[in-house]
């Protein structure tokens, strides 16, 4: 099934789920910067990508894969 999660839309991130540094994660290293969540949060899309969602938390963009999350 298709997503229809699109840029400005929530998505719901259950707890213990990793939020990394899109600025320097990459297909070839492992991230250096990221965070676990210790509740669930409800976090606002700011980009679509290919397997993953650029959301905002913390004052700071993140990403999470498209397969930790849920549409709200």
């Amino acid at each position: 099934m298709m997503s229809r999660v699109k840029s400005g839309d929530l998505v719901h991130v259950p707890s213990n789920v990793m939020l990394y540094a899109p600025d320097i994660a990459t297909e070839s290293s492992p991230p250096t910067r990221y965070v676990r969540l210790e509740r669930p949060q409800s976090l606002l899309v700011t980009k679509v990508n290919i397997s993953s969602y650029e959301v905002y938390y913390g004052e700071r963009k993140w990403l999470v894969d498209k397969n930790k999350v849920y549409e709200v």
